[in-house]
């Protein structure tokens, strides 16, 4: 997940410039919508709740694998 929000400013910026005139029809459309869904409130809660809930499952799982 961290990952993801060290590279989201990038991805939606690369999402930005497939949604220009250089792209085909489809693909711009599919990733304008897709750009808006990620700078969506409902996308960005969703991410910091997730982020937050693997904060504590991932070393749990970590520690549960190693008994």
């Amino acid at each position: 997940m961290a990952e993801l929000r060290e590279l989201y400013p990038y991805i939606l910026a690369a999402l930005e410039q497939m949604s220009g005139p250089n792209f085909d029809k489809d693909t711009s459309a599919e990733a304008h919508g897709l750009r808006n869904t990620m700078m969506s409130d409902g996308f960005i809660a969703a991410f910091i709740i997730t982020e937050h809930m693997l904060g504590y499952t991932f070393p749990l799982s970590k520690s549960l694998q190693g008994k």
